[in-house]
């Protein structure tokens, strides 16, 4: 604190501390075995989920905590209550509302906990055994969600649904015969209804529609030929239209179909009929919707066995698939290795992907009506090597597109989706340095990464403008030896990040807040006038 002059005597003002050089601690004290593994910002920005998914003796718990570091963390799960899926996509869903977090016990029961740090509720039937990958609705109020009962020989499954604040019981949507297979459902736009596949060995395979809140029975949607395996389902942006992955012409060969959502016509199918081998790639991600609703893009290897490459088609099947990617010949393909081969900008107008030979990626963009050719995007990077095998990402706003290039060293570059402009490197560690990893940060102003290039090897976390208009420079601790940040994700004001790292205790990774820039006053400083008597 400090005086300052004022016009009848003197103000005492009480300044905010600080945040210690090496940031602020978020995650409560930690057993020797466990670890911080993953964190997850509400969608308002005002909190951080986090778990520490490593504990072998006593279980994991999941918590929350003010994402300014302002009051102490919470447990969301009772002690070593939560189940860590490593199956899952994702082990934690923060609602959209940014008032709940949706998860897994060890029992595999569905809860829901305040993310203030309300105690958790179940959500599920007692014993029940919900599978992974829960959907919420887009309005953040209610959760979907299979359950799965084995009774030796055979089993059975349910759909239901339940409010995420656990206002009242679940809802029965569906309840399937034994042995019928029950596909992971998707919701609405509009939060009204959850479409589902269902796979009968006696009935066939179909597609249907069921309420979210069980005020009606389910609809059918459309019939598929007995046997017939659903692998992906998804709905429109607009809500009017299925699109989904089965085999529903040759058993066991992968293809792209769309279907009115309100079943009020036959089901079409998107991707032209493969060569002998040939399908859609059955990775995630690897087929997507354009914001617009108005194209479908896939990856598959439908020309020639065993080279995939991109198609565009209009989601209703008024046109055939067209080829997106520049010709490409024997041993060359659009790239996935384990990762979603394509990206679409936010408009839906381009999509980016990793086209070539697996030495020499190129990174390429496109229309997905194919009405243009496809623009090249790391041509410009200086040297020889290939795109990186880790995710491209595109900028929150659209217009620029950062990538990984090279194997070791790895360098970071940034370009106009559009080619615009020539690529800049973004940095390209010295010596032996890599960049691990990078974050476009949600203003797309700036680009997060981790690399070994200030202290080699301990990897630590760096800011740069995203168009490479400034140098970088360190957002984390300093850190040495073999050191280094596993998982950070900016706030969307840009003015702090929270990062997982082992800067305190080596090999135990621990939950870090840090201002990237100056730490902000609070909104009302408390003072206290003192008069000074002439």
């Amino acid at each position: 604190m400090f005086l300052c002059p004022a016009s009848i005597g003197l103000t005492l003002l009480f300044v905010p501390l600080t945040v210690a050089p090496q940031g602020q601690r978020l995650n409560p004290p930690l057993a020797p075995d466990k670890d911080i593994r993953q964190l997850e910002h509400s969608p308002d920005g005002r909190w951080v989920v986090f778990h520490d998914g490593s504990g072998i003796v006593n279980g994991s718990n999941l918590f929350t905590v003010a994402s300014d570091g302002s009051s102490p963390p919470a447990s969301l799960s009772t002690p070593g209550g939560f189940h860590s899926n490593m199956s899952a996509r994702r082990n934690f869903r923060v609602t959209s509302d940014s008032a709940h977090v949706v998860f897994h016990d060890l029992a595999r029961e569905l809860m829901s906990a305040s993310i203030e740090g309300a105690p958790p509720l179940r959500l599920s039937p007692p014993g029940a055994v919900v599978l992974p990958d829960p959907a919420l609705t887009p309005d953040g109020a209610r959760v979907v969600f299979r359950v799965f009962e084995d009774n030796v020989f055979s089993f059975e499954m349910e759909l239901r649904s339940a409010p995420v604040d656990g206002s009242t019981i679940s809802q029965l949507l569906v309840a399937t015969g034994t042995d019928v297979v029950l596909g992971e459902p998707a919701v609405s736009p509009d939060s009204s209804l959850a479409y589902y596949a269902v796979a009968d060995p006696t009935f066939g395979t179909s597609l249907r529609s069921v309420p979210v809140d069980g005020s009606a029975g389910e609809t059918l949607v459309a019939g598929l030929p007995a046997g017939s395996q659903v692998s992906q389902l998804f709905v429109s942006p607009d809500g009017l239209r299925l699109v989904f992955v089965a085999d529903a012409v040759t058993p066991g060969v992968s293809e792209v179909f769309s279907v009115p959502s309100d079943g009020s016509a036959a089901p079409v199918r998107l991707s032209a009929a493969p060569v002998a081998g040939g399908e859609v790639s059955s990775i995630a991600g690897d087929v997507a919707i354009t914001a617009d609703s108005a194209r479908v893009v896939y990856r598959a290897d439908q020309d020639v066995d065993e080279r995939f490459e991109l198609y565009g088609v209009p989601i209703d099947g008024s046109a055939a698939p067209v080829r997106l990617n520049p010709p490409l010949v024997a041993g060359q393909d659009v790239a996935a290795e384990n990762h979603p081969s394509f990206r679409l900008s936010p408009d839906g107008s381009l999509v980016v992907f990793r086209s070539g030979p697996p030495a020499a990626f190129e990174l390429y963009s496109a229309p997905p009506d194919g009405s243009a050719a496809a623009l090249p995007l790391s041509t410009g990077v200086l040297g020889t090597g290939s795109v990186a095998a880790e995710p491209f990402e595109i900028s929150p706003d659209g217009q620029r597109v950062v990538f990984l290039f090279g194997t070791t060293p790895t360098s970071l570059h940034s370009i106009p989706i559009d080619a615009s402009a020539p690529v800049v490197t973004l940095d390209a560690p010295p010596g032996p340095g890599s960049v691990q990893s990078f974050r476009i940060a949600p203003s797309s102003a700036s680009v997060a990464y981790v690399a070994n290039q200030d202290h080699y090897p301990a990897e630590e976390l760096f800011l740069i403008p995203i168009d490479g208009a400034g140098a970088p420079r360190l957002i984390g601790a300093p850190l040495t030896g073999l050191r280094r940040v596993q998982g950070y994700e900016l706030h969307p004001s840009g003015e702090r990040v929270v990062y997982i790292a082992d800067q305190a205790v080596d090999e135990q990774y621990e939950l870090w807040l840090r201002y990237t820039a100056r730490v902000p006053r609070p909104a009302q400083t408390p003072s206290t006038t003192v008069s000074r008597t002439h």
